[in-house]
């Protein structure tokens, strides 16, 4: 189990890190290895209650870096659902990690400019690419979020 989670010396962060934060061996995993270059882990657990609050069933992530926080939202969606995961490289991805986790059924990995797999379709489904003004509003934001 890591047991050092960030390098943030705010008590009320270590707190959090110490009580609630419920990781599984395979984030662990990614953790042990790439702890310097990861965002906060509580971020991730809070993504998972949101998913499952909206019980989201389709998810999208760009930019993946190891597959830490794809392999956090997998987890939190039910079995019938599916993440498209971003990135410009698979350099980092550890793939192995979400098969050991049961879930990388759940995951396609998409390599190119998320703005150009989403112009292409081949990111959306069949009843996405029918919805034009929601493929719009998406490419609004990936468009907005590379500035």
């Amino acid at each position: 189990m890591v047991t050092k989670l960030s390098r943030s010396s705010d008590p009320i962060d270590q707190y959090i890190k110490e009580h609630s934060l419920r990781l599984t061996s395979e984030q662990n995993e990614i953790i042990e290895k790439y702890i310097e270059m990861l965002d906060s882990f509580d971020e991730g657990q809070f993504f998972q209650v949101i998913i499952q609050l909206m019980g989201c069933k389709r998810c999208m992530e760009v930019g993946i870096f190891t597959g830490y926080t794809a392999l956090t939202i997998a987890l939190a969606l039910p079995s019938d659902s599916q993440l498209i995961a971003c990135d410009i490289t698979n350099q980092y991805v550890r793939q192995d990690i979400w098969k050991k986790a049961g879930i990388s059924d759940r995951i396609t990995l998409k390599i190119g400019s998320a703005i150009e797999l989403v112009r292409s379709n081949e990111i959306m489904s069949s009843r996405q690419e029918q919805n034009e003004s929601k493929k719009q509003q998406l490419l609004q934001n990936l468009e907005i979020l590379a500035e």
